[in-house]
């Protein structure tokens, strides 16, 4: 079974902006001959073995939709479902909206709990091992989790830590892939994230970009408390963003640059965009819904 697309991506910005400030932009890699998938200190990773052979290993702060390398975690505002997820795109759809869908290599995992999410040992409720393909065929082409388990060893208010292992099976031939060795230490943000989110726009809140190296977003359902607008091809560096410290109070049509009473700017590394380059607007609310779209100037 895929994971949920019924959550949301809450406070993806404030985490973008973290990401950006904090981290960097950082690589990632996988495969058998990257002995140590640790990037810098304080950089996300998850790394594991398959069968006993072959070391992958993510890192770098992740974003979604995923693109590029990075590793994401997100917990409900409830704080009792965990979701974190390690990718490394490994073809399609490399600099726009248009092109093949992108493939992955991918590990997902999902936790929950009846109480508030703790440093103990759990049973994965989901569990998923992609190796190049696209996200929408993990339900077949993926290997979802059979046996195993997650050990969270470290629990704060702003990252999760832990180790896990198990094996997993493929739904299209029934075979089997055991994964041993595995561990995380990643920030995370607030609100779950949705599979569904893998095109060229999606979340809850539906956006339209005008045109021009300047240009006017427009959203529906009122405010927001989050804008930010990052190049496709790097998304988890905001070129241009702006936040508030309350509630959503940004309103819609919003000209890129532009910074409303009561907002802040947190990056204005392109006051201008440049023509011909993909770039991926997203907005935020403090409730956790979002909505992102990517555009061409």
């Amino acid at each position: 079974m895929i994971p949920r697309a019924t959550g949301v991506l809450g406070k993806y910005l404030a985490a973008a902006v973290a990401a950006a400030l904090i981290f960097g932009s950082l690589s990632c890699g996988d495969g058998s001959t990257e002995p140590d998938p640790h990037v810098g200190p304080g950089a996300p990773f998850l790394s594991f073995t398959v069968d006993d052979s072959t070391l992958i290993g993510f890192s770098g702060p992740g974003a979604w939709p995923p693109s590029g390398t990075g590793v994401i975690a997100r917990m409900d505002t409830a704080g009792s479902i965990l979701q974190i997820a390690g990718y490394r795109q490994t073809a399609g759809k490399p600099a726009g909206p248009a092109g093949p869908e992108p493939r992955f290599n991918f590990l997902y995992l999902e936790i929950s709990d009846t109480g508030l999410i703790s440093t103990r040992t759990y049973l994965p409720g989901e569990a998923m091992l992609g190796r190049d393909i696209p996200l929408s065929d993990l339900d077949s082409l993926g290997y979802a989790g059979v046996t195993g388990s997650v050990t969270l060893t470290s629990v704060t208010m702003e990252r999760i830590a832990g180790t896990f292992f198990g094996s997993g099976m493929r739904q299209s031939d029934s075979a089997m892939i055991s994964i041993a060795g595995g561990s995380f230490d990643v920030p995370y943000g607030r609100g779950l994230f949705s599979f569904e989110d893998t095109g060229s726009s999606g979340g809850d809140i539906r956006i339209s970009v005008g045109t021009g190296v300047v240009p006017a977003y427009e959203w529906e359902g009122g405010p927001v408390y989050a804008v930010g607008v990052t190049r496709v091809g790097a998304p988890t560096t905001l070129v241009w963003g702006i936040v508030t410290a309350g509630g959503d109070s940004i309103p819609s049509g919003l000209a890129h640059g532009q910074v409303p009473a009561g907002a802040v700017r947190v990056a204005n590394s392109e006051p201008v965009l440049t023509p011909g380059v993909a770039y991926r607007v997203t907005v935020s609310r403090v409730a956790g819904s979002y909505g992102y779209r990517e555009f061409i100037p």
